[in-house]
């Protein structure tokens, strides 16, 4: 059994487990093997290495569909669904039976877009990662015009080395996402075969590494938004193998 610790042990390590406490656990029989503590920072140290080492790009964005037909202000973290009804753009999707009206809204592809400078001290760094957390789902990144990333999984962190493309001004951000109703429509015409569905859900949704309850359930309506969904879309100068330090508020936001 694990015993409690004393506040002078918890004071001397990082969080995580001790090396007595994972020995008696059974998770290694050798102690030798187990790994090193990390050192222990104070919470405001642990913000200042992260305003350090990462660079926001949460905030103002603008919206707008991949054809071109209007801008709308938009908000990161955030969805499509979310900043259309902001805008008027679409009315209450909750409300009777608008659900049918706003699920064709997603028939259409839609870009985020937003324009940031890179301070020189962070852009002499050697490798700076663009690192979204939650991309909402059939996604093409480019940076300055460049291409660098397409993803396709709403479910896992998307990093890609950008620094050869910065300017330390009027960098410009786009993130064009593709329908997810398109996308499964074809992928079943393509696969007859796979007929599952969940009760009440938009047929193909097993083809798309997205949140199935989006496109309904028996008791839910037909929605498959899309977004950059999580904080924190940033640019971070650590290598891609290490762990963020990233503290929550900690990162600072880039001059528009």
């Amino acid at each position: 059994m694990i015993q409690a610790r004393t506040s002078e042990q918890r004071n001397k390590g990082f969080a995580g487990f001790y090396r007595e406490d994972i020995s008696r656990m059974g998770v290694y029989a050798n102690t030798q093997k187990l790994p090193l503590r990390r050192p222990a920072f104070r919470a405001d140290q642990r913000m200042v290495l992260a305003m350090k080492e990462n660079l926001s790009l949460c905030g103002d964005w603008t919206l707008a569909e991949a054809a071109g037909r209007r801008d709308i202000p938009a908000r990161v973290p955030g969805s499509v669904l979310g900043d259309l009804l902001s805008a008027g753009v679409i009315e209450d999707p909750f409300w009777r039976e608008n659900e049918y009206k706003t699920l064709r809204m997603m028939d259409r592809d839609y870009a985020y877009e937003r324009t940031f400078d890179v301070p020189a001290a962070f852009l002499a760094h050697r490798r700076i990662d663009l690192v979204f957390y939650g991309l909402d789902t059939l996604a093409e990144v480019t940076v300055n015009g460049q291409t660098v990333l397409r993803a396709d999984n709403m479910h896992r962190t998307w990093r890609v080395d950008v620094k050869p493309l910065l300017l330390e001004h009027g960098n410009t951000l786009t993130v064009l996402l593709r329908s997810p109703n398109r996308f499964i429509e074809e992928a079943a015409q393509a696969n007859p075969d796979v007929t599952y569905d969940g009760s009440g859900s938009v047929h193909g949704t097993s083809f798309l590494r997205k949140a199935h309850y989006m496109f309904g359930w028996d008791w839910g309506p037909q929605l498959p938004d899309a977004g950059i969904w999580r904080p924190w879309p940033r640019l971070s100068k650590r290598p891609a193998c290490s762990p963020s330090i990233l503290v929550p508020g900690a990162a600072t936001a880039f001059s528009k």
